[in-house]
């Protein structure tokens, strides 16, 4: 008896199992780039809070190191944070006398609150005031 040969398939497509693989692969490639887009905003986010904190607290310090002979380093007062940024950071200047000769250290810091979590950023400088200051009434 001659052998008939069998049909060929005519079907073109996928199966459901191809479909079901190519669902999970997808899902788990969506997953993976909104993870990192979601890190990427708090990165950026937490960036910008430090970048502010960091000025605050220079600013704080240059005001204390701004004048000849030391005459800012015995202020008390500070310039005042802007109306938008009181309300989350809190700036303290400490300004010590060393003990070596003319040395003053000037230690700003800015605290935040964020998440529950609290973030410090502080700046610290040292600065001589010379005797020439003392003999003028300093």
């Amino acid at each position: 008896m001659p052998r008939t040969p069998c049909p060929q398939r005519t079907q073109t497509g996928l199966t459901l199992i191809e479909v079901l693989v190519a669902a999970v692969l997808l899902g788990m490639v969506a997953l993976v780039v909104f993870t990192t887009f979601g890190l990427g905003l708090r990165a950026a986010w937490m960036a910008q809070e430090l970048e502010t904190a960091s000025s605050l607290a220079e600013e704080a310090l240059l005001q204390r190191v701004a004048e000849p002979c030391g005459a800012s380093l015995r202020r008390t007062d500070l310039p005042e944070i802007a109306p938008g940024l009181a309300h989350r950071y809190h700036r303290q200047v400490e300004v010590t006398r060393l003990p070596t000769g003319g040395l003053w250290e000037i230690r700003s810091t800015v605290t935040w609150t964020r998440g529950g979590r609290e973030h410090r950023v502080v700046l610290l400088t040292r600065r001589h005031v010379s005797a020439a200051c003392a003999v003028a009434g300093w």
